[in-house]
């Protein structure tokens, strides 16, 4: 990452630190969706879990999960 925002051209000798800000710009962003995107995964996986086991719940009963919370609520 450093070394791609302190390159240079071809024509000059050693490094210009802090040269290319647009590439500064770009991981910056890159690192932005990276995170949106593992979090977004991981709380699906989450949600996919609890709802897996949810439904472990009411495997052997008569009623669907939607008729099974109804009557419980009565």
């Amino acid at each position: 990452m450093y070394n791609g925002i302190d390159s240079n051209p071809e024509e000059s000798i050693g490094r210009i630190y802090n040269r290319r800000r647009e590439m500064a710009i770009f991981f910056v962003c890159y690192m932005v969706v990276i995170a949106f995107f593992m979090v977004n995964i991981f709380v699906g996986f989450v949600i996919v879990t609890f709802r897996r086991e949810g439904e472990q719940d009411h495997k052997d009963c008569e009623l669907d999960k939607n008729q099974a919370r109804i009557s419980s609520d009565l």
